[in-house]
């Protein structure tokens, strides 16, 4: 999956040299690439032979930097900031119809955006008002053509699932900066569902200086959210437990070796099965935090508890380790307790609903809660 990341007015790249290194650096990451889309968005253009492009071809250079540069990706994540968030929604406005591009799209994270129109830009043109600007035109409240694609943005946030007649939903996020006196709060939330806040002004917010940073932790739960919807999209549950049907040469009576007819025997988990169990499980909000873990293991059988005390590693590696300790303590339900924790400390929530689907896909756990 390529992490794509938008800057925003007067901006660059630059933008986001530490979330590049944050995310290059994460271990649980390790299946996301950063890919910086650029744009110009110089103060001035003195040079009559050329002009600053507008929304509408920053919009246009976005689409084909998604279909060309990215093409080789199946998934992708789009993070923005202040107008690039604004450029994002009229790319996809104005793409609608290619369900195909937005069937790519994993998730949008907006931050600073301003949706609603900044009133710091209001302001810088009834100063300067010799300036012309094609983009600071658009950040100015009230800005039509910005409601049009949001509205058109409302098709794929309203529903829950993907109509396979319409486009597919695409999940939007939007973050505004505590101290933030550009885009303030009421301009970055607007209308979308999912809304929250980092500390930091307007340039801070995007340039987290640690891992542990408010900004770089949501995105980092939006990534492994995404990763694990990927996941289960690629192998879906089954409806039933599919019985094993003999092979070339192999007779009738002969069961394979991974069988689960008999009470107590799974199939062991490969590699690639074990990721997809362990995304699901990060997905899941707190799981980051070794304070929410300890409160999950908590609720595991006595001798479980008392081997996976103190191991104290990052998560990733954690909940691989406590994949091969289930593995060795079957007889002990250990699967039923774990998902129960997850879902009495994560009601209602949709990626603990994952993590059992999950685990039941492998035959984990039984659809009613119990371990076969």
């Amino acid at each position: 999956m390529a992490v794509v990341l938008v800057h925003g007015l007067f901006s660059s790249n630059a933008t986001w040299d530490n979330m590049t290194r944050l995310i290059a650096a994460d271990r649980d990451l390790g299946r996301v690439r950063t890919a910086l889309c650029d744009y110009p968005s110089p103060r001035f253009q003195l040079n009559p032979l050329r002009r600053i492009p507008d929304f509408y071809d920053l919009a246009e250079s976005l689409r084909t930097f998604l279909r060309s540069d990215l093409a080789a990706y199946d998934h992708l994540f789009l993070v923005t900031h202040s107008q690039g968030g604004l450029v994002a929604q009229r790319m996809i406005a104005r793409a609608s119809a290619e369900t195909d591009l937005l069937a790519r799209i994993r998730g949008v994270m907006m931050i600073a955006c301003p949706n609603d129109g900044s009133e710091l830009a209001l302001a810088m043109r009834k100063y300067a008002f010799f300036w012309r600007h094609p983009q600071e035109r658009e950040l100015r409240p009230f800005n039509r053509e910005n409601k049009d694609a949001r509205r058109v943005i409302q098709q794929y946030i309203a529903r829950r699932n993907d109509d396979p007649v319409g486009s597919p939903r695409i999940p939007f996020s939007t973050y505004s900066g505590m101290s933030d006196n550009v885009v303030k709060g009421v301009s970055a939330w607007a209308e979308f569902g999912e809304i929250g806040a980092f500390p930091g002004d307007h340039s801070s917010v995007v340039r987290p200086q640690h891992a542990g940073e408010r900004v770089y932790v949501a995105l980092r739960g939006h990534l492994l959210k995404a990763l694990a919807e990927v996941d289960l999209r690629a192998h879906p549950p089954a409806s039933g437990p599919v019985p094993a049907q003999p092979g070339p040469g192999r007779s009738e009576s002969r069961k394979p070796a991974d069988d689960t007819s008999a009470p107590g025997l799974r199939p062991a988990l490969s590699p690639a099965d074990k990721a997809q169990v362990v995304n699901a499980i990060l997905a899941v909000p707190g799981m980051l935090d070794p304070q929410f873990r300890s409160l999950v293991y908590g609720e595991l059988p006595p001798a479980l508890r008392q081997q996976q005390a103190g191991w104290g590693n990052a998560a990733r590696p954690e909940i691989f380790g406590l994949l091969r300790l289930f593995e060795d303590h079957t007889s002990l339900d250990p699967w039923a307790r774990f998902v129960g924790a997850l879902e009495a400390l994560r009601p209602d929530d949709p990626t603990v609903s994952q993590v059992r689907v999950a685990v039941t896909r492998f035959r984990l756990l039984g659809p009613a809660g119990s371990e076969r």
